[in-house]
């Protein structure tokens, strides 16, 4: 069992994220892309590529949501 906070559940995160953005729904993006971003930063820093990928995608659903 993968523990909560792997990086393989960071991945899917940003997967199921990016459906949500695609289906319109920018809310559950943002909340889905928001636990991504906590288990990136714990895994690899908050200045790591992952982490600052993952925050412009949070940016993007946020202008979506006005």
């Amino acid at each position: 069992m993968l523990d909560k906070d792997h990086i393989s559940i960071c991945r899917t995160l940003i997967q199921i994220g990016t459906a949500y953005g695609n289906l319109g729904d920018h809310r559950k993006k943002k909340e889905v892309l928001t636990r991504a971003l906590g288990i990136s930063e714990k895994q690899h820093g908050k200045n790591h590529p992952n982490s600052l990928t993952i925050l412009s995608n949070l940016a993007n659903a946020n202008r979506n949501l006005g």
